[in-house]
C-alpha cells in the first residue's frame, strides 16, 4: 500500500511540475490597446518631432531637418493654402509647403508601409478612428475640413487634416503621409 501511495504521489508531483513548467514557458498573448501602435516590430519613433515642426518658420524647421535640399521658392502647386513657398529636406524624404512663413503642410515620404489606421500614432498623434477609408488611402479631418465625411471628426487642435497613402508604381517610397495644418492657426503644438 505504501509503495502504491507513493507511485502516485510521485507520479501527481511530477505531473504538477511539467504542468508548471508549460504554463511559465507560454507565451503570453496580450490584446493590443487602440492606444498603442500595432506592430511585429520595434515602433520607429523617428517621426514624432512633426509635431515639434507644425507651424514653425523654415528656421526652426532646419533646425530639425537640417538645411533644404534647394533653395525655398515660391509654388504653383499650393493646394488648400492660397500662395505658398516649396521646400524638400533629407533627399526628398520630407516636402513642406509654407504659409506665411510657416510650416503648414509636410508629405512624409516613409521608407516602410504605415498603411493601417495607427499612423496618426507613427507620427505622434494618439490614436483616432479615420474619418474613412478608400482603397488608396486612409484620411483623418477635422470638423472644419469634413467635407461630405460623415466619420469620426479628429480633435487636434489645429490640424486640417492627415491623410496615409498606400504605395503605387508612381511613389518611389512605399507610401506616405501627409499633414495639413489649418492655415489660420498659429499657435504651437
Amino acid at each position: 500500500m505504501k509503495k502504491t501511495v507513493y507511485a502516485w504521489s510521485l507520479f501527481f508531483t511530477t505531473a504538477l511540475i511539467i504542468s508548471c513548467n508549460q504554463a511559465e514557458n507560454k507565451e503570453k498573448t496580450v490584446e493590443p490597446s487602440r492606444e498603442t501602435v500595432k506592430v511585429d516590430q520595434p515602433v520607429d519613433t523617428s517621426h514624432f518631432f512633426i509635431r515639434s515642426i507644425l507651424n514653425r518658420s523654415p528656421k526652426e524647421v532646419a533646425n530639425k531637418l537640417g538645411n533644404p535640399d534647394g533653395k525655398i521658392k515660391a509654388s504653383t502647386d499650393c493646394d488648400y493654402l492660397p500662395s505658398c513657398n516649396e521646400a524638400t529636406y533629407q533627399n526628398d524624404r520630407y516636402e513642406v509647403l509654407y504659409y506665411n512663413n510657416r510650416l503648414k503642410w509636410i508629405q512624409i515620404n516613409i521608407s516602410r508601409e504605415v498603411f493601417n489606421d495607427h499612423a496618426l500614432q507613427y507620427i505622434g498623434f494618439p490614436y483616432r478612428d479615420p474619418t474613412f477609408t478608400t482603397e488608396d488611402g486612409i484620411y483623418w479631418r477635422s470638423p472644419t475640413h469634413k467635407g461630405t465625411a460623415s466619420g469620426p471628426m479628429i480633435q487636434i487642435n489645429g490640424i486640417r487634416e492627415i491623410d496615409v497613402f498606400a504605395a503605387t508604381s508612381l511613389n518611389q517610397y512605399q507610401g506616405y503621409i501627409l499633414v495639413t495644418v489649418e492655415t489660420d492657426y498659429d499657435k504651437k503644438f
